[in-house]
């Protein structure tokens, strides 16, 4: 639960509702922008799809433990949420957007599922992101080859260097389509529980998923030096069963609830007596992230609001409580 903003300059912890009601941080942001990066999904006892898509350690701990952000890191989280706002209201009359999941156990709203011209219903995500996580997505590798000009002749180092001999042929990168480096399982994971509980629903086939990713850096050089040209991409994503749908959100879900509830017994058992609140959150406290809940490892550990928290539990990937 968020509880703190931290300054931007003096690392100083602030209560949200100070920032909100007294201005404490309006010389940095806007409180228009305050208010948007306070804002909470309330937990109503059901699990999302976004949300299970993190670790169960993750969301429990965000959901029992004040916990700081700095405004400054939602930045690109409120420009995706403008953006989505932007293509909701220009959504054709033929098609849907923000679509509820209904008569689910699992929340969730897809961004468009939109009827093309020969009738086919096409599954869409938008995505603000960066061109990293758009090159994942495509699978995108560098490689080396030799350079030629406009006429086809070919361009000669003018002098020695690390990159080769004064005389030898021009290397230039280009980007190749690696399957075996396409990383997108979490939106694969996202658009099938959407496209299973909208075809169960209202009793229609959805015969594309895809990602449309709009690159936040597109045309920095950064974005160019990973193979991203553009600042759009429409990416197709492969189906999945219902059966593997169903296995992966319900073992979550079964995992992230049952957590809660044993947390809520054994306090309610002992007449919620507040000095074992703390007891009860690492004795029931799910196992940490695996490998690709935690990004590979552990980098998703730099961005998470309740790492210290986690750390004290026994994390893998961290050992060390941050300021």
């Amino acid at each position: 639960m968020l509880k703190w903003f931290i300054h931007p300059k003096t690392k100083e912890k602030l209560l949200v509702n100070d920032c909100l009601e007294k201005g404490l941080l309006s010389e940095y942001f806007p409180l228009a922008y305050l208010t948007a990066c306070a804002q909470e999904r309330e937990w109503k006892g059901k699990c999302s799809t976004t949300q299970l898509l993190n670790g169960a350690r993750q969301n429990y701990l965000k959901l029992l433990v004040p916990y700081a952000i700095n405004p400054d890191d939602n930045a690109f989280m409120i420009l995706g949420t403008k953006s989505h706002l932007k293509l909701e209201n220009l959504t054709p009359k033929s098609s849907f957007a923000e679509l509820g999941l209904q008569e689910s156990e699992i929340t969730g709203i897809a961004d468009l599922l939109e009827q093309q011209p020969n009738g086919e219903w096409w599954l869409t995500d938008y995505k603000t992101s960066g061109s990293y996580a758009v090159m994942l997505t495509l699978g995108l590798v560098k490689q080396k080859r030799p350079a030629f000009d406009d006429q086809g002749n070919p361009i000669l180092y003018q002098k020695s260097g690390r990159w080769g001999k004064r005389g030898d042929q021009k290397l230039e990168d280009f980007w190749i389509i690696d399957e075996s480096k396409k990383d997108y399982k979490n939106y694969q994971l996202q658009l099938n529980k959407y496209r299973k509980e909208i075809e169960a629903y209202f009793d229609i086939k959805i015969s594309k998923l895809r990602i449309f990713f709009t690159a936040r850096d597109g045309g920095c050089l950064t974005a160019k030096q990973r193979g991203i040209l553009n600042n759009t991409y429409y990416i197709d994503i492969p189906f999945l069963t219902n059966d593997e749908v169903d296995n992966y959100f319900n073992k979550k879900k079964d995992e992230l609830l049952k957590a809660l509830k044993s947390y809520d017994m054994w306090l309610e058992d002992i007449d919620q007596n507040l000095g074992y609140k703390k007891q009860a959150l690492f004795k029931f406290m799910p196992e940490p992230c695996n490998y690709e809940e935690s990004w590979r490892g552990g980098n998703k550990c730099n961005y998470c609001p309740v790492v210290n928290t986690c750390i004290l539990a026994g994390n893998p990937y961290r050992k060390e409580v941050t300021a």
